[in-house]
Order: structure tokens, then C-alpha cells, then sequence
């Protein structure tokens, strides 16, 4: 994918859920390779890979807000603070200086649909255990593996 694709929404979600998977499933891998530290909790763990997604693979300027409104809209509050601390940092490596407060001071709406993601992860063999949802989305998350 080259810089000048911007990230939609659908790609969003499907980053977050891969990313958790990836953290939840292949941590060790993660710490091993660098990318997880072993200090992380899993917030922080799925916001680095999640900034370093975004980051490096997609637009630099409204890709990593939409994947922020992604995140101020469904997800911990934890884990979006997590992704701003280091999607600002690693932005900052490409000269683009942004705060996590403006980063989180954006015009997107994002609209999901939790329960038919919910469906194609379990379809792609995801696993109901990780959870990166606030309610009551995670709800809707978990009726959508049953």
C-alpha cells in the first residue's frame, strides 16, 4: 500500500481487529521482533502496532486521525490514549508535529457495524477472548461471536 492511500474506516476496524489478535495470540513474537515491549500492557501493546500500522502504510495526515475517531468511538479509552501517545511519536519521526490532544480533536464520524465484524472475525477464526471494545459495544462484540 503507498502513502498516498488514505485508510477507511473498514480498514480501520479490520486493523484493529488483526492488530489484537496479533498482540493476544503472538505477543512473544511481537516482543521479540521489538515492536512489543514487555513493559506493555495490551492496550499499549495493540496501540504501538496499531500507530506503526497506520504510520507507515497509509496517508499521513487524515489516516491516523480517522483511525483515532475509530477508536474514541469504540473503543477503551486506555486504548485510544495509547495510540495517540505513539501514533504522535512515530508521526514526529516524518516531521509532521502533532500533539495527542489534536490528534484526538478531529471532525471524523465513524460509523461500524460491531455485530457483522463481530461475524467476520469469528469467520477468519479470530478468538472471542480479546476484547478491545467499551460497552456497549463489546456486547454486541461478544453476541457476534455466540
Amino acid at each position: 500500500m503507498s502513502h498516498d492511500s488514505c485508510l477507511t474506516a473498514t480498514e480501520a476496524f479490520q486493523i484493529l481487529i488483526q492488530s489484537t489478535a496479533d498482540v493476544t495470540d503472538r505477543r512473544v513474537d511481537g516482543e521479540r521482533i521489538g515492536i512489543v515491549k514487555q513493559w506493555m500492557n495490551y492496550d499499549e501493546a495493540i496501540a504501538i502496532v496499531l500507530a506503526l500500522r497506520v504510520t507507515t502504510e497509509y496517508e499521513l495526515h487524515f489516516s491516523p486521525k480517522l483511525m483515532m475517531s475509530l477508536l474514541m468511538n469504540f473503543c477503551r479509552d486506555s486504548l485510544a490514549d495509547a495510540y495517540a501517545d505513539f501514533a504522535c511519536q512515530l508521526l514526529g519521526r516524518e516531521n509532521i508535529m502533532m500533539t495527542p490532544s489534536q490528534l484526538k480533536d478531529n471532525p471524523f464520524v465513524v460509523l461500524i457495524d460491531i455485530n457483522d465484524f463481530a461475524i467476520s472475525g469469528r469467520n477468519l477464526g479470530f478468538k472471542p477472548a480479546w476484547n478491545p471494545f467499551r460497552e456497549p459495544f463489546s456486547t454486541q462484540w461478544r453476541n457476534g461471536l455466540t
